[in-house]
């Protein structure tokens, strides 16, 4: 029930009082009035109190779903990012350069087709982009007053995407300055195996964040 409904149930209620005592008791009008008067400044007290609290907790719910907001926004780019890289990950290993070439060519190969995009994902803008989210986030949640637990999941959604930066710069430059090697192939498919294992990391810390935050 909403405080105007609550304030006007009141109101009834006080009208029905008065009506009620002064059947009772016979009241003449200087009781009445009496009557009226002191029931009326609780009834606006009451009334008033209402309001208030009313228009605070308002103004609350407003600023904390406008805070969540903020915090799913990190977690939506995170996955965004995330998704993005392996999806074009996968789209380079299907595309076989030329079959007849040494695994290891084709390969890395097939990985230099997409790398750019990969890189894309996690240059300096974009790094700029999800730091400056992820501490606007920080300060959300403790303005919420969000438990360590979410807390802790929101961090290492972070830290998870600051590993997979580490593995895209280790494996461009394997890309960039290295021979093609099946020392240099295994390295790659490591890092690889890391990026998928952050991004499972990172669906799940999301997906208790989301649930937290509804």
């Amino acid at each position: 029930m909403g405080p105007y409904h609550i304030v006007f149930t009141v109101f009834a209620i006080f009208i029905a009082l008065i009506t009620w005592l002064g059947n009772i008791f016979d009241f003449t009008a200087s009781d009445t009035a009496n009557w009226v008067q002191a029931l009326g400044t609780i009834f606006a007290i009451f009334s008033g109190y209402s309001l208030i609290n009313y228009e605070q907790k308002k103004v609350l719910d407003a600023h904390i779903k406008q805070r969540k907001k903020g915090i799913l926004n990190f977690c939506k780019l995170a996955q965004l990012i995330s998704t993005t890289i392996i999806n074009n990950i996968k789209l380079g290993l299907e595309h076989k350069t030329n079959t007849s070439l040494p695994r290891e060519v084709n390969y890395l190969g097939s990985l230099c087709g997409v790398w750019p995009i990969v890189k894309f994902c996690l240059n300096e803008e974009r790094k700029l982009v999800v730091k400056t989210q992820y501490q606007q986030g920080l300060q959300h949640l403790a303005e919420i007053g969000a438990r360590p637990v979410d807390i802790l999941s929101f961090t290492a959604t972070y830290e998870e995407i600051i590993r997979i930066d580490e593995d895209i710069i280790q494996i461009s430059d394997i890309l960039d300055n290295s021979y093609p090697s099946m020392e240099n192939c295994s390295k790659v498919e490591r890092l690889i195996r890391d990026i998928h294992q952050a991004k499972t990391m990172i669906d799940n810390h999301i997906s208790f964040i989301f649930k937290e935050m509804k």
